[in-house]
């Protein structure tokens, strides 16, 4: 009987051992090939001032100047729509009341507003930058 057991044991030992000199041998693999395919992080290129200008006019070219009339619109309770002389149509957020004349002509500069959503269905919701009259 203790044959048996000495037997069992030393099998038991055996497995063991063959099992832990295994297992380093499959994780190097695994790290052999993940060094494989995974690509280091390249280092972001730092920018030079004139970049920087470069792409502070980007932004700034988001907006435009166009002309065109303060028109008033009955839709959904009325409000104060700009019309360029193109026939486009921008729903202004910050009309000053001065400006608010229906057919007034303006030179106006706008920013597009896309984080807002509005009623009027009218056109391009803006931010007016600059406006005067003509």
């Amino acid at each position: 009987m203790r044959k048996i057991f000495w037997i069992a044991g030393l099998i038991l030992v055996i497995s063991l051992a063959c099992e832990k000199k295994g297992e380093p041998q499959q994780k190097d693999k695994n790290i052999e090939k993940s060094a494989k395919t995974e690509k280091p992080a390249e280092p972001k290129p730092i920018e030079s001032p004139r970049q920087i200008i470069k792409r502070a006019e980007k932004v700034i070219a988001g907006e435009q100047t166009l002309t065109g009339e303060v028109r008033y619109s009955n839709l959904e309770g009325g409000f104060y729509e700009l019309v360029a002389d193109d026939g486009e149509r921008y729903d202004p957020v910050n009309l000053p009341d001065e400006y608010k004349k229906d057919g007034l002509r303006v030179k106006f500069q706008i920013r597009a507003k896309r984080d807002i959503v509005g009623i009027h269905m009218a056109g391009k919701i803006v931010e007016i930058m600059k406006i005067e009259k003509l």
